[in-house]
């Protein structure tokens, strides 16, 4: 999916704003080292006369602090901050009185070296003691963090087991024995029954985008089981809310957009679906679906940054209705 032409537009003012704001400063630098050595200044040009009000350097000052303090954030702050969400999921499904079940999803750690903040994801994810930690994809940037993926996953723990389907990224490397070192089901194509307590669910994994595996798939489920679909991005939300036996649906790959905007939210998501599943949770007719921010950020050539848009754990508890 490519970025909308209004995504591209607010890009580029954007650069143009910090374009603006850096040339100023450079002309004051140049005039203040000219006022400070005494040396002639070079050949005089056509003045901007904004530039040259006093109250011009009140307002480029704050400027330049304002895009320095989002420097700062974007690069080295908000990347290693990791924020919990956590929902509760209703169903008649369930028996009255039974324990509810609780899930941690997580999703594109985009793994390219290891970092604190993934000792703080799994502590923070093993504190909650999970029946069940579902996963929707993009684990490497690298290849040659295939081993810090085995550390990570292996690490986590519950009790249930932890189940996976594939992102975009995954596409490119070969991931299965790596999931089966670190105890992980790869799920993609495949229907898993699971009776947790006195309570039946059902977690299954669709490949990306793929409508026709979603078909096979739910031709299968269990209407009476609390069914959980596991897939990378939100592309197959309106198609699943279609299906009654659906009650979750689980994924990441937007990233939240990973650069955020007040009052805007999200600038690109990669999705098919634009900014209308970019992150959170979203009900279409009885389905519930979670869009999470992921842990990590978007590899290639894309810049290592996160802007209003921290990383995310999500704890889901599913009980029944009152």
């Amino acid at each position: 999916m490519e970025p909308s032409a209004f995504a591209i537009g607010i890009i580029w003012f954007i650069v143009c704003i910090i374009l603006f704001v850096v040339y100023f400063d450079i002309r004051w630098i140049v005039n203040l080292l000219f006022r400070l050595t005494g040396l002639t200044k070079p050949r005089k040009h056509k003045r901007i006369t904004f530039l040259d009000k006093p109250a011009s350097f009140v307002i480029m000052g704050i400027l330049t602090l304002c895009i320095i303090f989002c420097i700062i954030d974007a690069y080295f702050v908000e990347p290693g901050l990791l924020s919990v969400t956590r929902i509760t999921c209703t169903t008649s499904k369930f028996s009255s009185g039974s324990p509810q079940i609780t899930i941690a999803h997580l999703s594109d750690f985009h793994l390219e070296g290891w970092r604190a903040l993934h000792d703080r994801c799994i502590a923070r994810v093993n504190a909650e003691h999970p029946d069940l930690i579902l996963l929707t994809g993009d684990y490497l940037n690298l290849s040659t963090s295939a081993e810090d993926m085995v550390k990570l996953l292996s690490s986590l723990k519950a009790r249930y087991g932890k189940y996976t389907v594939l992102g975009n990224w995954d596409k490119a490397h070969f991931l299965q024995s790596y999931f089966k070192r670190a105890g992980v089901v790869n799920i993609e194509g495949t229907i898993v029954p699971l009776t947790i307590g006195n309570q039946k669910i059902t977690v299954f994994g669709v490949e990306e985008s793929n409508e026709r595996q979603l078909e096979q798939l739910v031709s299968q489920l269990n209407p009476n089981s609390y069914n959980i679909m596991l897939t990378h991005d939100p592309d197959l939300i309106p198609k699943a809310s279609n299906y009654d036996s659906i009650d979750l649906y689980l994924c990441g790959h937007t990233h939240g957009g990973q650069v955020r905007l007040p009052f805007y939210g999200a600038i690109i998501t990669l999705s098919r679906t634009g900014k209308k599943y970019e992150m959170g949770l979203y009900r279409e007719r009885h389905l519930q679906a979670y869009v999470t921010r992921g842990i990590g950020m978007e590899g290639g050539l894309a810049p290592r940054i996160r802007f209003l848009c921290p990383p995310e754990i999500v704890f889901i508890s599913i009980k029944a209705n009152k």
